[in-house]
């Protein structure tokens, strides 16, 4: 299955295959031309800059982070461009899908946005742009509203298992990650229950692109029927229920 085999190749940490920063600092060295055609790779410097900013981002060190964003915002910016030009190699991660992972203060987002416009855009090995990942991930109302807003297109752009953001935060059972259930020695967490889908997540989804609620994942299922098998709350399933009728309504006309 296309899910299974994305969490296996997670290139959204450093334990894939991407080894820890030994400096502390993100280089200023001239990066190459972001809008050159040629295809980019980054060196040695460039993954240990890589690194460091993902430890950060795992550690939810989100001061530290944004003390390197606004320190130089056009070395980040440049950095972040060079990144995305070698996704490739990173199985399509941009630094915004690895953020939004792991629910950072909306501002953190704002800044990542202005520096780089298109990364809202940008889908992963498995079609999956930040705001599913940030949707699959449990991101608070507050970040999943600021990445709608920033690429709208996104709440309706369907991953390799034609799953929306929607269908992601409808869904309890989602899990994107391998791994996002050990502990820091590699043992297995038991499982806990998950939280229901959250209204106001559901509600920042709809409210920005209320199209995106009728249509359905490739095994069929629509982002009401995920959140009523997922023991939604009444009001979430009212409300996926008056906006499907209304679309419904709008294509009879």
């Amino acid at each position: 299955m296309i899910s299974s085999m994305y969490r296996i190749n997670d290139g959204y940490s450093h334990s894939s295959g991407i080894k820890r920063a030994s400096s502390n600092k993100i280089s200023t060295q001239p990066m190459a031309s972001p809008s050159s055609s040629t295809p980019f790779q980054i060196g040695d410097h460039e993954v240990e800059c890589l690194a460091l900013l993902l430890d950060l981002i795992e550690s939810r060190n989100w001061e530290a982070f944004e003390f390197i964003i606004t320190s130089n915002p056009t070395v980040f910016a440049s950095f972040a461009m060079a990144v995305q030009r070698s996704s490739h190699e990173l199985n399509g991660m941009t630094i915004l899908h690895a953020c939004v992972r792991f629910d950072p203060p909306p501002r953190i987002v704002e800044l990542l946005v202005e520096l780089v416009p298109d990364s809202p855009s940008r889908v992963d090995c498995v079609g999956r742009t930040p705001l599913h990942v940030a949707a699959g991930s449990r991101a608070s109302p507050a970040l999943m509203g600021v990445l709608a807003r920033a690429h709208p297109r996104a709440c309706a752009t369907r991953d390799d298992d034609g799953k929306t953001p929607l269908h992601l935060a409808c869904d309890n059972e989602c899990d994107l990650f391998e791994g996002g259930d050990e502990d820091e020695g590699g043992e297995e967490r038991r499982l806990l229950p998950r939280e229901p889908p959250s209204y106001d997540v559901v509600r920042a989804l709809v409210k920005v692109d209320p199209l995106c609620v009728p249509l359905e994942d490739y095994a069929g299922m629509s982002a009401l029927e995920h959140a009523i098998i997922s023991n939604a709350p009444i009001r979430v399933v009212k409300l996926l229920q008056y906006v499907t009728k209304k679309q419904c309504e709008k294509e009879d006309r």
